[in-house]
């Protein structure tokens, strides 16, 4: 039988629990106290799960990542927080923001435009009904007004964000990332 530690679960289902985080991980997906709870037997009230497990250096790489009503865990070894972050969103079903975010993010930190058929690939998945659906929202909301289409001469759809890149610079680096670099080779 296992000893049972001060926050009441034992350390084989620690350690279990610990598993199934990092299998997760793994595989790009994050790991719900709910997903935990009907995985694990006998693994008791998790509350407090990552702040008493964050304290072993074995289990560093454990960390959570609140959702809106969902405590979520991933594992650092095996996913970054941004990605973490991302994945909670595709949990939620938060398509609008998981696409907005991902324009404007691109924008400021790289800069980059983003490209619309991205969204259709993983770890994105949105379907093509869907997506045009939110980019019918994005052009008719006003909390939207910053993110900006620009077509290629390949006919492919790039978005950005004015808020961190000029349209000309949109349609340079959208020009030279559908065409431009493919016929430098």
């Amino acid at each position: 039988m296992s000893e049972v530690s001060a926050d009441g679960i034992s350390d084989s289902i620690r350690d279990e629990i610990v598993s199934l985080i990092r299998d997760d991980s793994k595989k790009g997906l994050i790991s719900s106290e709910e997903k935990l709870r009907s995985c694990t037997s006998d693994c008791g009230d998790l509350s407090g799960f990552s702040g008493k497990i964050s304290e072993n250096p074995e289990f560093t790489d454990i960390k959570d990542i609140r959702g809106s009503a969902v405590l979520y865990y991933y594992s650092t070894a095996f996913m970054s927080g941004s990605y973490a972050r991302l994945a909670v969103m595709l949990e939620e079903g938060e398509l609008l923001k998981i696409v907005v975010s991902t324009i404007r993010n691109d924008c400021r930190i790289y800069p980059r435009t983003t490209s619309l058929a991205i969204f259709t690939e993983a770890p994105f998945c949105i379907s093509g009904d869907e997506l045009d659906d939110l980019l019918k929202i994005i052009e008719s909301d006003k909390q939207y007004s910053d993110i900006g289409f620009c077509k290629t001469s390949t006919d492919s759809i790039y978005l950005f964000s004015t808020e961190y890149m000029q349209r000309a610079q949109a349609e340079y680096l959208s020009e030279w990332d559908a065409v431009g670099q493919y016929e430098s080779q």
